[in-house]
């Protein structure tokens, strides 16, 4: 093959997995829908931060035996490179990344996947997906259906990094610990669930008959380098887990 041309995506919004209901673009995604639309092959490719983290950037070269009329693909002249299977850039592209299933009760995601990361080696294409529920059943299922997907295109496939969902109850320790919270802040506090893994799935998986309440302080863009905590809420909650306590 001869003629190639690099491509760079980069979108600058909120890049955060539990905001994956906001249609934040993905920018691995978006170059594959690019190289896709302009009939090219894929040499190399790079792109996303971390595996809990909606892709920010991503940069590929690709190879072309026309001319590519995108200008958001950059040319590098007549080179050779060797290219990767020609349907790397047809499994990136169909793959559904984002959310599938919405928690209509609670209105917020219930499950989703995150096309996370990818890096090309000197032979191979490695990539990292988070996937995320509030049902196992659910999770094991996506699990499935997303292995068997890139199995369908060659791929191995390993799991890790089992992130024990837990699922929303109200009981009267979680009325208890809101009504706690209340008095200490002296604002009006709504008990609600998020799209996001917790250490409550894992303590409740070992010990199922526990009753537990989630409460944290304010923090402005976890898992980025902009990520921030209020001091204020830090000193709330501290004030919150031991007037629990105390009430225990």
């Amino acid at each position: 093959m001869s003629g190639s041309a690099q491509s760079k995506f980069q979108n600058n919004n909120t890049e955060l997995i539990f905001d994956i209901d906001k249609n934040i673009p993905n920018a691995i995604k978006e170059l594959a829908a690019a190289v896709y639309a302009a009939k090219a092959q894929i040499a190399d490719i790079r792109g996303g931060e971390r595996r809990n983290a909606i892709a920010k950037r991503a940069v590929a070269t690709v190879v072309s035996e026309r001319e590519i009329s995108d200008r958001r693909f950059r040319p590098l002249g007549q080179k050779t490179y060797r290219v990767i299977k020609n349907d790397v850039v047809r499994m990136l592209h169909g793959f559904a990344h984002g959310v599938r299933a919405f928690d209509t009760a609670l209105g917020i995601v219930r499950t989703s996947v995150n096309l996370a990361e990818v890096q090309t080696g000197e032979r191979t294409m490695t990539l990292r997906l988070s996937l995320r529920s509030m049902r196992e059943s659910d999770l094991r299922r996506l699990e499935s259906e997303t292995a068997a997907y890139f199995e369908a295109f060659g791929a191995t496939v390993q799991s890790g990094g089992f992130y024990a969902p837990w699922e929303p109850v109200r009981n009267d320790f979680v009325k208890r610990v809101g009504d706690i919270y209340a008095k200490v802040t002296e604002n009006d506090v709504r008990i609600g669930a998020i799209h996001a893994g917790l250490e409550c799935g894992i303590i409740g998986e070992k010990f199922p008959q526990l009753q537990m309440a989630s409460v944290g302080p304010t923090i402005l863009y976890p898992h980025s380098t902009r990520e921030c905590v209020e001091l204020q809420s830090v000193e709330e909650v501290f004030a919150v887990v031991k007037r629990v306590v105390s009430a225990l």
